[in-house]
C-alpha cells in the first residue's frame, strides 16, 4: 500500500478552508486507482494544520493517480479558488509519500 499526503496550514477563513478540504476529499476519491482519501486537522505541529491523504495499491497505480490528477481541470480549478481566496499558507506545504511495511 501506497500513502500520498500533503500537510498544509490554514491561513483564511476556516470555515471555507475546512469546507474546500471536504469538497476536495471526495473529488479525489472518485480518481481511478484511489482506494482512501480523507483530511485530518492535526492535533500536534502548526495550529490549523490539515492533511490531505490518499492510499493506493502500489507503485505503479500512484503513478496513473498523478497523471490523472496533472489532467483534471475540475482539481486544478478547486486548487486556484483556494488559492485566489488565501485559504491556506502556501509557504507550509509539505508533500509526503509513504509504504507500508
Amino acid at each position: 500500500m501506497i500513502g500520498i499526503g500533503r500537510s498544509i496550514r490554514i491561513s483564511g477563513d476556516p470555515m471555507a478552508a475546512m469546507s474546500f478540504a471536504k469538497d476536495m476529499v471526495e473529488h479525489i476519491k472518485k480518481w481511478p486507482g484511489v482506494s482512501r482519501a480523507v483530511c485530518w486537522e492535526s492535533m500536534g505541529g502548526a495550529t490549523g494544520t490539515l492533511v490531505f491523504f490518499s492510499e493506493c495499491a502500489d507503485l505503479a497505480t500512484f503513478d496513473k493517480i498523478n497523471a490523472h490528477m496533472m489532467e483534471d481541470k475540475v482539481y486544478w480549478t478547486k486548487i486556484a479558488h483556494a488559492r485566489d481566496k488565501g485559504l491556506f499558507d502556501l509557504s507550509s506545504s509539505q508533500d509526503m509519500i509513504m509504504r507500508t511495511l
